[in-house]
């Protein structure tokens, strides 16, 4: 299913920007796009926590899927191709893993890639992003959810962005925006619960409200 999520995102890639994944992983250039990429996966963890704190559940799986979508995205970019075989075989070691752990050390791995990128540090750069996205499929498992269904919507979605004429809209930075023809996605639809259901179900309010107090 990673191999999905992987291609999908090639396919991103190379209708809206005429790219393709590095062969092999590259220097760090500190040019605009990896800055822009990098800028990207932060904005997506703040996302996350955005729609944990509104405990909600449709913001925090679309929250969840962008962050492998961008991820994803940058690996490729840096020319970093995982192994998803060991992939699989440490999602399935820790797909038991509850959200509030995935919670916070996706934040930690944000924080490690960030430094890492500042410090120059290639491998450890790629490794935390890979852990960002390892940890996001042990988020969405570990309520209920096959993340890789979420992110094949957003995927749909996505290429829903480029505009009347077939071409892509960027910002300033590079980031790719929705056109008028943007279809957002369906989660709930896809997953089969309610878009407004809460994110915390009663049971769980008191494992959260512990570890809030340590945040």
């Amino acid at each position: 299913m990673t191999h999905a999520a992987y291609n999908q995102v090639r396919q991103f890639n190379r209708t809206f920007r005429n790219q393709e994944p590095r062969p092999s992983m590259c220097k760090l250039a500190y040019d605009a796009e990896e800055r822009m990429r990098l800028g990207l996966m932060a904005e997506e963890v703040c996302e996350l926590v955005d729609a944990c704190a509104a405990n909600s559940l449709d913001g925090t799986i679309d929250a969840l899927a962008d962050i492998v979508y961008v991820s994803y995205g940058f690996l490729q970019y840096f020319g970093y191709r995982p192994d998803f075989n060991l992939f699989q075989m440490r999602l399935f070691k820790d797909d038991s893993g509850n959200f509030v752990d995935a919670y916070i050390l996706i934040q930690e791995e944000l924080v490690r890639c960030t430094s890492a990128y500042c410090t120059g540090l290639e491998v450890t750069l790629c490794d935390s992003v890979y852990g960002m996205i390892r940890l996001a499929y042990v988020a969405a498992a570990s309520l209920g959810f096959d993340l890789s269904v979420a992110i094949s919507e957003v995927h749909r979605s996505n290429m829903t962005k480029l505009g009347e004429d077939g071409k892509p809209i960027y910002r300033e930075d590079g980031k790719i925006l929705k056109s008028d023809l943007y279809e957002p996605p369906n989660l709930a639809g896809v997953l089969h619960y309610k878009a407004d259901d809460p994110l915390y179900p009663l049971t769980y309010a008191w494992h959260y409200s512990n570890y809030s107090e340590v945040l």
